[in-house]
């Protein structure tokens, strides 16, 4: 459901602090759209999708699943940069 699309969301912190790596899949959901509040198609959704990308970084999931690839990568290695960490990478597909 979208509440617990939400929730997974919130919680991730507690997901990464398992200690099993975490693929994060949000692509184009339609939670997405709820999230910016408005009408979209899929392929509208990605700058929101890399918002979410970038928040799971944050909050230390090792891959993303996503359809805009490119987009997603850049913004991948523009975190790992600004976090300063050269020694983790992210695998985005």
């Amino acid at each position: 459901t979208r509440e617990e699309e939400k929730e997974v969301m919130a919680r991730l912190d507690e997901l990464v602090a398992t200690g099993y790596p975490v693929l994060l899949a949000t692509s184009r959901k339609r939670f997405i759209k709820e999230m910016i509040e408005q009408e979209t198609t899929p392929v509208e959704r990605d700058e929101a999708t890399a918002a979410t990308t970038a928040y799971g970084i944050m909050e230390g999931v090792k891959a993303v699943r996503v359809h805009n690839v490119a987009l997603n990568a850049r913004l991948g290695q523009s975190m790992d940069y600004l976090k300063e960490n050269d020694n983790e990478r992210h695998n985005i597909s």
